[in-house]
């Protein structure tokens, strides 16, 4: 399966083999975008909303809500303790928009990132806030627990990857590798990247690319979002067609957007998932099982 955060805060479940829809959810209303993460036992699938500046947990089986917490930073006057869950009845609003949220391999932890550049790490159990980073002074668009769970990568429109550690919060190493990225759930020292028109899997204790390919089409750009499997063996990621103009000034029709799967050992790919323009994908993420298509 894989899980679609969609434009307008759409949320989706969808069967990576067959392309079929499984459950699809208003996730975060008034909200442009929403980011999605599968957990590890995949048991539900957590969002986020660009707007509403909350994360979610829905059920995997049919999307159904289990529970919401705000992610709230708790400053400017508020009464609410930092340590307790915010419910919706507190009276000061957020004060940043949540970009994109991660699993810890545990299930237990949730990591959100925001659009000013602000790492958290929640705790699942009670919705509280274990620690804060303001790890970039750019928004962060991509996040990823290393497989042994001990480090988390962050990353955004910086083009900076930074590297956290989990147990104390503390930066690690910071290096130009794109966007963040994700790392390999089987191998730790694996991070893959997607930025422009690249995606490229590293070698983190060496800050060295290991492959890099360019986008199927000139006008494809990566979305800067892309995900392992679970074996470690295949990497999804985001194409978005580019708008162009013609001499009168009008844009073309934007061409569908796809869902590209890649070998993780060598960048060939292995297929793609096409999507009407009207269906925007914003982010992709497999879920707790191999994907192993039907040829």
């Amino acid at each position: 399966m894989l899980a679609l955060g969609q434009c307008h805060g759409l949320v989706k479940l969808v069967d990576a083999a067959t392309s079929e829809d499984k459950w699809g959810v208003q996730a975060h209303a008034g909200s442009k975008r929403a980011a999605v993460a599968i957990s590890p036992n995949g048991s539900c699938v957590a969002s986020v909303g660009f707007s509403d500046r909350q994360w979610k947990l829905w059920d995997s089986s049919d999307g159904a809500l289990n529970m919401t917490e705000p992610a709230h930073d708790g400053s400017g006057g508020c009464t609410c303790s930092g340590y307790e869950p915010v419910r919706d009845t507190c009276a000061l609003a957020p004060t940043t928009d949540m970009f994109v949220v991660e699993f810890s391999p545990c299930n237990n932890w949730i990591a959100t990132g925001s659009d000013t550049g602000v790492l958290w790490l929640w705790d699942v159990r009670t919705g509280r806030e274990v620690w804060r980073l303001q790890a970039s002074e750019k928004e962060l668009s991509s996040l990823s627990f290393s497989g042994d769970g001990k480090l988390l990568a962050c990353g955004g429109i910086s083009s900076m990857t930074h590297i956290v550690v989990v147990e104390t919060g503390e930066m690690s190493k910071s290096w130009n590798a794109g966007a963040g990225g994700h790392f390999c759930p089987t191998n730790s020292n694996w991070l893959a990247t997607a930025s422009g028109y690249h995606l490229s899997l590293w070698d983190v204790n060496t800050e060295t690319a290991l492959w890099q390919i360019m986008s199927s089409h000139s006008n494809d750009q990566l979305q800067n979002f892309e995900r392992f499997s679970p074996d470690g063996l295949s990497i999804a990621t985001v194409h978005q067609n580019v708008y162009e103009s013609d001499d009168s000034g009008d844009e073309d029709l934007e061409e569908p957007q796809h869902v590209r799967v890649v070998d993780a050992a060598t960048g060939e790919t292995k297929f793609a998932l096409d999507h009407v323009v009207y269906a925007s994908i914003h982010d992709v993420a497999f879920s707790v099982l191999t994907l192993n298509p039907q040829p």
